[in-house]
């Protein structure tokens, strides 16, 4: 059987979809809007989840409010279920981490990507990981 092909979206679609995403999720972030009962029950849901992020676990809600267990498919697989055939996972967002250096001469982070690979070599003890939008960095 043939796989579905997907229509590739634009940057621009994907930003306005994880924008909207988002949007729906938001009261489930913002605990302090909740009555104590759905507080706890969501604390409950995102402790019974494959560790995700309060991020991610408000953004299953919103798109499958009686979830009762989500994991990734390797997760199912590795303990012998299968997913049955159709079944579409639900969107989380996924840091995706880049390396960077401090360069002493520009005063300023370049990406380890661009540098030519003699440069790499000489800065490879100075290469930092870094997640996207966050201040944390670790060597």
């Amino acid at each position: 059987m043939a796989q579905k092909k997907y229509p590739k979206k634009s940057p621009e679609e994907l930003q306005k979809e994880i924008k909207d995403l988002m949007t729906n999720a938001i009261p489930q972030i913002r605990m302090d809007s909740m009555s104590p009962k759905d507080r706890l029950e969501f604390l409950n849901f995102m402790a019974t989840q494959h560790n995700y992020s309060i991020r991610n676990t408000a953004l299953i809600r919103s798109q499958y409010e009686s979830a009762l267990y989500v994991a990734p498919y390797k997760t199912w697989s590795d303990k012998g279920l299968h997913v049955k055939r159709g079944e579409h996972g639900l969107k989380i967002l996924v840091p995706v981490s880049y390396k960077r250096y401090m360069d002493d001469e520009a005063k300023a982070f370049v990406s380890y990507s661009k540098l030519s690979a003699g440069t790499k070599a000489k800065v490879a003890p100075r290469i930092q990981m870094c997640l996207p939008n966050q201040g944390r960095t670790s060597v």
